[in-house]
């Protein structure tokens, strides 16, 4: 999911006109394996929500509207009702539903990413989704990322601070 930063890379955001216009939804492709389906609306439906936060002042329910009416996702499940028979799949079509429910029964991004993980499955994917959006919309607090720093060897801090560098200037040229 390379669109989960599309909210945090800008100060400005992206608009729904520009994102939505990116697309052609029907196009489907394989990728990796046989039987994994990636399609234009799941990337597009990541990117929407990241620039619905992005423009600070959509609720957790305009998001999930919005998602639902222009994507069609089934977004009625809470987590609750996800975990006793969520497993692992490999298709956006249930991925990217759980990964939403997440962060919008999230209360902050410690507890989005817990609940991101606790849903099983294909955890990695559901928590990169979820807290790509939980970071847009709540930030990560300073003593979390001076924590996360501190375990980082020192060739992945230098990647961290160039891609940090890199974030600037391109906010700059905004």
């Amino acid at each position: 999911m390379g669109s989960g930063f599309v909210a945090w890379q800008t100060t400005t955001p992206f608009p729904l006109s520009d994102i939505l216009a990116s697309s052609s939804k029907a196009k489907e492709f394989t990728l990796f394996s046989r039987g994994t389906q990636f399609t234009d609306d799941s990337v597009m439906t990541i990117a929407v929500a990241d620039a619905l936060i992005g423009i600070g002042n959509a609720t957790d329910n305009e998001i999930k509207d919005y998602i639902i009416s222009e994507f069609g996702y089934d977004l009625s499940r809470t987590r609750d009702e996800i975990r006793p028979t969520y497993h692992h799949v490999e298709t956006c079509q249930q991925t990217v539903p759980e990964a939403i429910t997440a962060f919008l029964e999230g209360e902050n991004l410690e507890d989005v990413i817990r609940t991101a993980v606790s849903l099983g499955g294909d955890c990695d994917t559901l928590t990169c989704i979820a807290g790509g959006m939980a970071e847009a919309f709540y930030g990560v607090p300073d003593d979390m990322k001076a924590e996360c720093r501190k375990r980082l060897p020192e060739d992945m801090l230098t990647v961290l601070d160039r891609f940090e560098e890199k974030l600037g200037e391109a906010q700059r040229r905004l």
